[in-house]
């Protein structure tokens, strides 16, 4: 009897595990096949670039709805690019090229950290990739700015109470309470409701307000996992 259920049990594995098996080949096919339209589109992109500076906008919504299932976007690649012409020949760096570079990552990150970064942020951005780790210095970040500064393309730095210098890219109207809100929570990244309060002496209203102020301008993010009270992040400040 035993051996009669062992037999129906083997039997009844093998076409399981055929199963797994055919379930395991059409996966990896399929995540091949995602892996080389990737790249097509990637290079395609990047020949575009090549050709007219950028996509056109005409078809980039479509080129950014076709990338988005392949974890792809246009800006992405245009800053890829962008890094890679960051140097000179000799290997040193071209100011107003990084200049260009820093714009366009700044326009990107615009809906996360509100148009303001600190230098240290500023510099995270630009490793993310691994093209310009270790390779730009603060001061080449610092000569970029002034650049655009100069072009009257960015407002430019802001020194807080605390002494920490942010980078405003957009124009931004900041009151002195914002201003005081943004030194406490440069030193970290983050503040709380509460310690805005019991740092400023201010109400719970004032308190309230200003950080509301800032968080619907963009300049901060409510933390709703946050048990003990109300907590915002500032991730343009959080690289310092």
């Amino acid at each position: 009897m035993s051996n009669k259920f062992e037999d129906h049990k083997e039997r009844k594995a093998e076409p399981d595990e055929a199963w797994r098996r055919k379930k395991v080949e059409f996966v990896e096919k399929e995540t091949s096949k995602m892996l080389e339209t990737r790249q097509l589109l990637r290079e395609w992109i990047r020949r575009s670039i090549d050709e007219y500076g950028n996509i056109p906008l005409n078809i980039r919504e479509r080129v950014d709805n076709v990338g988005r299932d392949l974890g792809i976007t246009v800006d992405e690649v245009v800053e890829e690019v962008m890094e890679e012409k960051v140097f000179e020949k000799r290997g040193s760096v071209n100011h107003e090229k990084l200049a260009v570079l820093l714009l366009q990552k700044a326009q990107r990150l615009r809906e996360t950290n509100g148009g303001i970064m600190t230098l240290a942020e500023i510099q995270l951005a630009l490793s993310k990739r691994g093209n310009l780790l270790g390779k730009i210095e603060s001061q080449d970040i610092r000569k970029s700015i002034e650049i655009l500064v100069e072009r009257n393309l960015i407002p430019g730095f802001r020194k807080l109470s605390t002494g920490l210098t942010i980078v405003c890219f957009f124009p931004i109207e900041i009151s002195p309470d914002q201003n005081t809100v943004l030194a406490i929570a440069g030193e970290k990244g983050w503040t709380t409701l509460e310690e805005v309060m019991i740092r400023t002496h201010w109400s719970r209203e004032r308190a309230d307000i200003t950080l509301k102020a800032l968080e619907d301008s963009g300049l901060s993010r409510l933390d709703p996992s946050y048990a003990a009270g109300k907590k915002w992040y500032f991730p343009g400040l959080s690289g310092q």
